[in-house]
């Protein structure tokens, strides 16, 4: 309790007076408010360190603190939260394979975004199991905070772990709400990422609307710097045939649109049993972007299984073109005749590359396990 009353007394306008330690008492206080709203006794502890300090010493020692509590507890401010543009784009250029659409709407929309933006940018990913939604998620992750997807600032759910139930719909959009409300008093610049959403109960992501649909989101709650993505395999049967039809028309896979398909992946979202079905976030056109997968080619699930395998293999000289190929076929491809696309993305490639590779070098010292995931789009 006396832990707690020094907090309440101390006074931030003063203490960024004293040697000019804080530029701005107020990005001060919120970080303390934010701070004070996980109550811990550690925490309390600090902040008396902090207000002793800011009474006896002057300028660079007390920023010095303040840089170190705000490395250990993650402060929401430009060097935690760098909204780091070039690293995102190089990314997704040089990783992301076969998703040209991807890479020019998604980039496009965040560069816009984060110039100006009167509501949170809301998009969602569609297309089959790995071709690369939950990876674009994490590239965004990786650019935009210091912690990458481990920051206390990006908030991943999925469907059917969070949300088991269909009988508790309610209760899970209450709890949605109250968990983005605290989210964003933590942090306005937060992000939210939503897997498996054709496996959500219906109407759950209607609990989204009071943060979602805010155009000229104003208010004590700051809403319009968020970013909502939303990761569906629904309409990944269409996007297939689609690109199908374009390619036995002879249109280059490259020079296929956003507009070649989105109505119809707004029609299977719409219609589809899941968390967008005959969703309001649909029907008010809350959603900005509805972003195409398209299924990957042999040439794209050759890279993966090169990069799987660099990953796994310590020594490169060790990923030799016959394992490659060893890899490469045990996946399967369809729909027959053409036979075109891989049936699983790059889900399963580390796993076969990484029993594959292990049967090939029996001294394990070869290996890294790290990051192995990552491989798997």
């Amino acid at each position: 309790q006396k832990a707690f009353s020094r907090i309440k007394i101390l006074d931030f306008g003063a203490c960024a007076s004293v040697g000019g330690a804080v530029d701005d008492a107020s990005v001060l206080e919120d970080y303390m408010s934010s701070f004070k709203l996980r109550i811990r006794m550690g925490h309390y502890i600090i902040l008396i360190i902090l207000s002793t300090l800011c009474s006896f010493t002057h300028g660079g020692l007390f920023d010095n603190v303040i840089s170190w509590y705000c490395d250990i507890y993650e402060c929401c401010d430009n060097k935690r939260v760098p909204y780091n543009l070039p690293k995102l784009k190089s990314m997704i250029s040089m990783r992301l394979q076969g998703q040209h659409i991807v890479e020019n709407v998604v980039f496009n929309a965040i560069n816009s975004h984060m110039k100006k933006s009167k509501k949170p940018l809301v998009m969602s990913f569609h297309g089959a199991n790995g071709v690369g939604k939950t990876y674009v998620s994490w590239m965004i992750a990786k650019a935009f905070f210091k912690k990458g997807e481990n920051s206390r600032f990006f908030h991943f759910y999925y469907g059917l772990q969070n949300f088991p139930n269909k009988e508790k719909v309610l209760e899970y959009q209450t709890q949605l709400k109250s968990d983005i409300e605290a989210a964003l008093h933590s942090c306005e610049r937060s992000m939210f990422v939503f897997d498996g959403v054709d496996q959500m109960p219906s109407q759950l992501l209607d609990a989204l609307m009071p943060f979602i649909d805010c155009p000229n989101c104003a208010g004590k709650l700051e809403k319009n710097k968020s970013i909502f993505i939303f990761l569906t395999n629904t309409g990944s049967s269409a996007i297939e045939k689609q690109l199908l039809r374009k390619i036995n028309d002879g249109i280059n896979r490259e020079n296929t649109t956003l507009q070649d398909f989105e109505k119809l992946i707004i029609d299977a979202a719409h219609n589809h049993s899941g968390g967008l079905f005959e969703s309001l976030l649909i029907d008010s056109q809350a959603i900005d972007f509805y972003i195409p997968f398209l299924p990957l080619e042999r040439r794209h699930v050759k890279y993966c299984i090169r990069e799987a395998l660099e990953e796994i293999v310590e020594t490169p000289k060790l990923v030799t073109p016959d394992l490659v190929e060893k890899v490469f076929e045990e996946l399967r491809f369809g729909p027959e005749p053409e036979a075109l696309f891989s049936n699983s993305g790059c889900k399963r490639v580390a796993l076969i590359a990484g029993r594959l590779a292990a049967m090939k070098y029996t001294k394990f010292d070869y290996f890294n396990e790290e990051d192995n995931h990552r491989s798997e789009l």
